[in-house]
């Protein structure tokens, strides 16, 4: 109902793909290639953007060192489990997986060259 967008952002050693909302898509293994993002921002809710399957899927297209997932339980509609999200990624071996309370604050170390 709008359009959709991500963005990358580079802070030297840490750049971070937040994708926004949006689906897999295959496009997505070019910005891993041209990009190669350490953090990915992944919406996993299941309604208007990924499902886990779908997202999983992302981060094997991504390949990054850390995912956080976003948009899930918010509201009825977006009922995905992240913690099923992160099971499903870490025990393939595809990233780590950092689920955030809402107003969490999740600190990142950056070297800014």
């Amino acid at each position: 109902m709008g359009n959709p967008c991500g963005i990358i952002l580079n802070f030297g050693e840490q750049v971070v793909y937040f994708a926004g909302d949006t689906c897999v898509f295959s496009d997505m293994k070019l910005i891993a290639e041209l990009y190669q993002p350490t953090i990915a921002c992944l919406p996993m809710g299941g309604h208007f953007t990924m499902d886990i399957f779908e997202a999983v899927k992302a981060v094997e297209f991504i390949k990054p060192s850390l995912v956080i997932p976003l948009h899930f339980g918010t509201w009825p509609p977006l009922s995905e489990d992240p913690q099923e999200f992160k099971r499903q990624v870490e025990s393939k071996g595809l990233s780590k997986v950092a689920v955030l309370k809402p107003d969490e604050v999740f600190e990142v170390s950056l070297q800014i060259q």
